[in-house]
């Protein structure tokens, strides 16, 4: 039966007019060209998939070995890995009740957005919060970054970390898109305007000692778990960043207001 099929095909094949045949031949190359973007469509899609699965392992590897050996509290709350000691930065009354730690990047647009903000606590708050900066500059995306946390180290060198840091926020978006030199530059520019000794200045930027500290914060910043910026820990504890004024305002006064509570607490036991 088989052979009688092929026979008949090959006879319908031979009674074709040339017509017919450009026409069949046609087709079939329409069907080819389909078969072939159908492949090249599957083919796309399995190696986006490869890739997607290949990017949720190292997601989930970050997520698994970053958190390994960090501390938390009986909530999950990440507690921050190191003390605050005399090589911070802190601005404002050193044994205040409160402590604010931020681990920032001069470049980051979030972190440029959060600066008023920790500025306006540290006036409303005065005595009562200390604001610690810690640098955790992201390299990879953030060219300028690291260059900018060594020009508030070096500005530090001659006590003016503070007004170095409040400036290179203030003008963020006139450096952040220069070259190395020219974003140089303009940070000696800044030093100028401060009356920094320019010489120094210069000779601290580019010191050994200025890089490791900038390294030791970011040390810090990863033993923490810090994965983003800014990144903060109020008395030790890392914060879900509050999204307006109002609302970190709300955090440190209920802070404060926990915290004399506390202490009210233990007075009273005390006296009793």
């Amino acid at each position: 039966m088989e052979e009688q099929n092929n026979q008949n095909t090959v006879s319908d094949d031979s009674q074709m007019t040339k017509k017919e045949r450009r026409e069949l031949k046609k087709q079939q190359k329409e069907e080819d060209k389909v078969k072939r973007v159908r492949s090249k469509k599957t083919k796309r899609v399995v190696s986006w998939v490869v890739v997607l699965v290949l990017l949720g392992g190292v997601v989930w590897a970050m997520a698994y070995f970053g958190g390994k050996g960090v501390e938390r509290d009986d909530s999950g709350t990440v507690i921050l890995s190191t003390d605050i000691t005399t090589e911070d930065w802190i601005k404002g009354n050193p044994n205040a009740e409160l402590v604010l730690v931020e681990y920032s990047d001069f470049q980051c647009p979030a972190c440029g957005a959060y600066y008023p903000l920790v500025k306006q606590l540290s006036e409303d708050f005065g005595d009562r919060l200390a604001i610690v900066y810690r640098h955790f500059p992201l390299i990879t995306i953030h060219k300028n970054a690291e260059l900018a946390a060594r020009a508030s180290e070096a500005a530090g060198k001659q006590g003016k970390f503070w007004e170095m840091h409040d400036v290179i926020f203030e003008t963020q978006s006139a450096w952040s898109n220069l070259n190395r030199e020219e974003a140089e530059k303009s940070f000696v520019s800044i030093a100028e305007r401060l009356d920094l000794n320019v010489t120094q200045f210069v000779a601290h930027l580019n010191a050994d000692d200025i890089a490791n500290a900038v390294n030791d914060d970011i040390a810090s910043a990863r033993s923490s778990a810090v994965n983003a910026t800014p990144t903060f820990f109020l008395n030790g504890k890392k914060l879900t960043n509050p999204n307006s004024y109002e609302a970190f305002k709300e955090i440190i006064q209920n802070s404060l207001s926990a915290s004399e509570l506390d202490q009210g607490a233990g007075a009273e036991s005390e006296s009793n």
